[in-house]
């Protein structure tokens, strides 16, 4: 919760994501409490779909489109472990613009059996696709189990 405060307040205040990840980073590793936060931070242009997903320490997450399954990630060390170039977030230039689904998990939630449910779901429901993904982990009860998932979808200007 306070690394969500931090960046939603950095963020609110005009830093461009990836500063607002290496001022966390600099938080964490000056009260020595880091380690324990991951982030994925998707930062997405709503009119033309294209979106950057900014990554530190975070569990793989999938861009999915039809039938296609893409991971996105590397494994790294969270935010408070070290400085320079061997730490920092990963960012990640991907398109949301034809309705592909972008799934993100935590690590509870993630592994083998949650891939491939993503890859076998042939639904487009945002909230069955999370909810199967949660249900399908292999750590049931070992860890917290969280997945969110993204998709753009076409909003009409006319009044309804």
């Amino acid at each position: 919760g306070a690394a969500i405060g931090i960046l939603r307040t950095l963020l609110q205040s005009g830093a461009e994501p990836a500063e607002a990840m290496e001022f966390l980073n600099g938080i964490y590793i000056l009260r020595e409490d880091g380690g324990f936060a991951t982030v994925d931070l998707l930062q997405a242009d709503l009119f033309s779909g294209e979106a950057a997903l900014l990554k530190w320490g975070a569990s793989p997450s999938y861009l999915k489109h039809r039938q296609t399954v893409e991971k996105l990630g590397t494994v790294s060390p969270p935010p408070g472990i070290g400085i320079g170039d061997d730490y920092g977030p990963e960012t990640l230039q991907l398109s949301l613009a034809k309705g592909e689904l972008l799934v993100l998990t935590s690590d509870g939630a993630g592994g083998e059996a949650a891939e491939r449910f993503l890859r076998q779901y042939g639904g487009l429901s945002p909230k069955e696709l999370a909810s199967g993904i949660v249900n399908s982990s292999e750590n049931q009860g070992e860890d917290d189990r969280t997945a969110a998932v993204v998709i753009l979808r076409p909003r009409s200007l006319a009044p309804s």
